[in-house]
C-alpha cells in the first residue's frame, strides 16, 4: 500500500501556510488548503502558487520524497487517492456557509485593509447593529450576509452559490440588472447616455414656463425680425430625472453639484450656449476662432457675402496645397471603396467580440488564456482603421459617399494643379451647400396651410394694419407643436435631454413668414442651457456603511473651485438598517480574487484529471 506522503502546504491549527514539504497528506488537509486559498486574503502570497503544486503534484513528490522505494514514492493509487481529496475538499468547501468559512479560515487579525484602499474584515460581514432602544445589541435586519432562495425557502448563503454571477451582484450589492430584463434594458440605456427624455418628459407641464411673444419688426443687437417667442425649460427639481433612474431599478439617486454650473465659465459637453439664427450662426466654427463658417459665407448680410465668399476662397486655396500632400500620404496603396474597409472593420469587431466569448472568465473579466497580446492588437487595428475612415469621411467626401473608389480619388487629386485651388474650393463649397441644406431642414417645422396661414396674417396685422395681434393664437400653436412633438425634434438635439444632467433650458424661436417654404417653416433659434446638478453616478455605485469608515473617502463628490476658496462637495453616510446600500467594495474586492483564484484552482485539478463541482 502507497503511503501517504506528498509535497504539499505545512498549516497549523490555526489554519496559518507554512512550506512546502513531503508531509503526510489527508482529506481535512487539503480541504483547509484549499479553504485559505479560495477565501483568505492574509494568506494570500503564501499560497498563491497552489495550482502549480497541484499540476506538478507527481514530479514534486518524486523529487522530493528521499524514500529509496521508487513504488512507495508514486503509483496510480497514489494520484487517485489525491484526486478524491481534492474533488471531495473541494464540494465540501463550497457547501459550507459563508460566515462558518470566515470564522475558519479569515482569522479575525484581518482587520487591516485587505490591500491598499481596499476596506477590511468588519466591512466585508457589513453587520450592523442598533446601539439604543429596546432593540439595543439587535443586529439590524437587512445587514450581514445575504440570504438566498432554495425551494422557495431562503437560507444562509454558501460559498457555491457565489459561483453564478447573479449571485455575486447581489452579494456585492450591485444595482445593475443582468439579462434581458426591462431594467437591465433601461440601466443599459442610460449608462450608454441613450435614454433621452421623451417629448412628455422634456416638455413637462410643471418644467414649462408662459410664453412670452415679441414682435419684431426691425432687426435689432437683441431682438432679430420676426415674431420672438422666449420660454424657459426647467429641469433643476429633478423630478423626472428621479424617476427615470428608479424606474431603472436605482434606488440611491443623489444629485451633486456640476462643475460647469459655477460663474457659467465652465461647461461640459452637454450644456452649449446655442445661436442658429441666419445671420449670424454659429452652428460650425466662428470667423473668431480661426476658421470660417460655411454656412454664414452662404447666408450672412447681402452686402458681405461676396467679400467673405472671396476671402473663404483664398483660405481654401491655401489649405488645399497641404490637404493634398496629406491626402496622397494617407490614400496610397488602398483599393476599393470606403464600404469595403466599412466590412473589414465589421469583420474585426466581430473577432474582437468572439475572442471575448471564447475566453475564460476571471474574477468578473473574460480574459483569454496566453495573454492579452492578440487582443491588444485586434483593438489597436481596430482604433487605426476607425481613424482612417473619420479622416476619409471628413475629408473626402465623394469617397464616403461611395461616389469614388480610393484609387479614383487619388487620381483626382493628382491630376490636380499645384496650387489645388480651384478643385478643392469647389469640394469644399459644395459641403457648404449640403451642410445648409441639412441645416435648413433640422432647423424646421412641418405646418399646416392654416398654421403657415395664422403665422402670415399675424405678422401683417403687426407690421402691416398696426393692430395689435392675439398672443394667444401664436401660444396654441406653439402647444400644438409640442403636442405632436414637432418642436422636440427642432430643439431638442440642442438641448440636454439626457437625464443624468439638471439644467435651465432658455430659448427663443423666431417666426418669420418669410421663411415658410413647401410647407415647412425655417426657424432660427437662440439658447442657452445652464447646468445645476447632475445625477451622481458615485452614489449609484455607492459602497455601504462601512464600519471602519474608511469608504468615507469613495463617496467623495469632485472638488468644484470658486475664486479663493474651495466648494468639495461630501454626501452623508446612510443612516439606519433599512437603507438600501449600495456597493460593498470590500466584498467587490474579495468575490474578484475568489472568482479568480477559483478558476486557477479547477483548470489546475483538471490538469491532473480531477474535477472540482459543488
Amino acid at each position: 500500500m502507497a503511503n501517504t506522503n506528498y509535497y504539499w502546504y505545512e498549516i497549523d491549527n490555526n489554519n496559518k501556510i507554512g512550506n512546502l514539504v513531503i508531509t503526510p497528506l489527508n482529506q481535512q488537509i487539503v480541504k483547509n488548503v484549499l479553504g485559505v486559498y479560495l477565501t483568505s486574503p492574509i494568506e494570500r502570497k503564501a499560497i498563491k502558487k497552489l495550482p502549480e503544486v497541484i499540476r506538478r503534484i507527481e514530479d514534486n513528490t518524486r523529487m522530493w520524497d528521499k524514500s529509496s522505494d521508487e513504488d512507495n514514492k508514486w503509483s496510480e493509487d497514489k494520484m487517485g487517492e489525491f484526486k478524491n481529496w481534492l474533488q471531495d475538499a473541494y464540494k465540501e468547501l463550497m457547501n459550507m456557509r459563508l460566515e462558518e468559512i470566515v470564522s475558519t479560515y479569515i482569522p479575525q487579525e484581518e482587520k487591516r485593509n485587505w490591500g491598499g484602499t481596499n476596506p477590511a474584515l468588519p466591512d466585508f460581514i457589513a453587520e450592523k447593529y442598533h446601539k439604543s432602544g429596546s432593540k439595543k445589541g439587535q443586529k439590524m435586519e437587512g445587514t450581514g450576509f445575504p440570504k438566498v432562495k432554495q425551494g422557495g425557502e431562503l437560507r444562509d448563503i454558501q460559498l457555491k452559490d457565489l459561483l453564478t454571477k447573479d449571485n455575486r451582484n447581489k452579494f456585492i450589492g450591485m444595482h445593475t440588472q443582468l439579462g434581458r430584463t426591462k431594467q437591465a434594458k433601461q440601466q443599459k440605456k442610460i449608462d450608454t447616455n441613450m435614454r433621452k427624455f421623451t417629448n412628455a418628459e422634456f416638455f413637462n407641464e410643471d418644467n414649462l414656463s408662459r410664453f412670452n411673444i415679441k414682435f419684431v419688426d426691425k432687426k435689432t443687437s437683441r431682438d432679430k425680425e420676426g415674431i420672438n417667442i422666449t420660454f424657459t425649460i426647467d429641469q433643476t427639481d429633478g423630478k423626472i430625472q428621479r424617476k427615470i433612474f428608479e424606474d431603472a431599478g436605482y434606488s440611491k439617486i443623489i444629485f451633486k453639484d456640476d462643475p460647469t454650473s459655477y460663474g457659467l465659465s465652465i461647461r461640459d459637453k452637454w450644456s452649449p450656449n446655442w445661436d442658429d439664427t441666419t445671420v449670424q450662426s454659429e452652428f460650425f466654427q466662428s470667423k473668431q476662432d480661426g476658421k470660417f463658417d460655411p454656412i454664414s459665407i452662404w447666408t450672412g448680410d447681402s452686402d458681405q457675402k461676396e467679400e467673405k465668399r472671396q476671402e473663404y476662397t483664398e483660405q481654401l486655396v491655401r489649405e488645399g496645397r497641404g490637404w493634398k500632400q496629406t491626402a496622397l500620404q494617407k490614400l496610397a496603396g488602398i483599393s476599393g471603396r470606403y464600404s469595403t474597409l466599412e466590412n473589414r472593420l465589421k469583420k474585426l469587431k466581430n473577432e474582437l467580440n468572439n475572442m471575448a466569448s471564447s475566453s475564460k472568465e476571471m474574477y468578473g473579466l473574460r480574459l483569454r488564456e496566453g495573454g492579452n497580446q492578440p487582443k491588444d492588437r485586434l483593438q489597436e487595428e481596430i482604433k487605426d482603421l476607425e481613424d482612417f475612415l473619420n479622416y476619409v469621411k471628413n475629408n473626402h467626401p465623394k469617397v464616403f459617399k461611395g461616389e469614388r473608389t480610393f484609387a479614383q480619388e487619388r487620381k483626382y487629386i493628382e491630376k490636380m494643379p499645384s496650387e489645388v485651388g480651384q478643385g478643392y474650393a469647389v469640394d469644399r463649397q459644395e459641403e457648404a451647400y449640403d451642410a445648409k441644406s441639412h441645416f435648413d431642414e433640422e432647423r424646421s417645422i412641418l405646418v399646416s396651410k392654416a398654421d403657415a396661414d395664422l403665422i402670415s396674417e399675424t405678422w401683417k396685422k403687426w407690421t402691416k394694419d398696426g393692430l395689435q395681434p392675439l398672443r394667444s393664437d401664436i401660444e396654441e400653436l406653439l402647444k400644438g407643436w409640442i403636442e405632436n412633438g414637432e418642436l422636440y425634434d427642432l430643439i431638442g438635439p440642442r438641448a440636454n435631454n439626457s437625464p443624468w444632467y439638471l439644467h435651465r433650458t432658455t430659448i427663443t424661436l423666431i417666426l418669420n413668414p418669410k421663411n415658410i417654404k413647401n410647407n415647412r417653416i425655417y426657424i432660427p433659434s437662440i439658447g442657452k442651457v445652464v447646468t445645476t446638478k447632475m445625477v451622481s453616478k458615485e452614489a449609484l455605485e455607492q459602497p455601504a456603511q462601512m464600519q471602519s469608515k474608511r469608504q468615507r473617502k469613495n463617496i467623495a463628490l469632485p472638488v468644484t473651485r470658486r475664486a479663493g476658496q474651495g466648494a468639495t462637495q461630501m454626501m452623508h453616510d446612510p443612516k439606519g438598517g433599512s437603507e438600501k446600500l449600495g456597493i460593498n467594495a470590500a466584498r467587490k474586492y474579495w468575490v474578484r480574487k475568489f472568482v479568480t483564484y477559483n478558476n486557477k484552482l479547477k483548470e489546475a485539478a483538471q490538469s491532473i484529471g480531477a474535477t472540482l463541482e459543488a
